[in-house]
């Protein structure tokens, strides 16, 4: 019991989030970035960003004209 307790306790630490690549039947790559009870597909986050932002150029480009 005692060996078992030295590397358990307040110094070890869990890490929050980790990075999980994978590749799926259609050799797809994916990053995924995964906490304790979720997980957000990178791949998608950054595609919903660049239509976001592209989506705000426009609107800006509209009312500046």
């Amino acid at each position: 019991m005692a060996i078992a307790g030295l590397n358990y306790g307040a110094n070890t630490q869990e890490a929050a989030m980790h990075l999980h690549t994978y590749r799926d039947e259609n050799r797809s790559r994916h990053f995924d970035l995964i906490g304790h009870n979720w997980s957000i597909d990178l791949v998608a986050v950054t595609v919903a960003a660049l239509l976001v932002a592209g989506f705000a150029c426009a609107v800006a480009s509209l009312l500046v004209r």
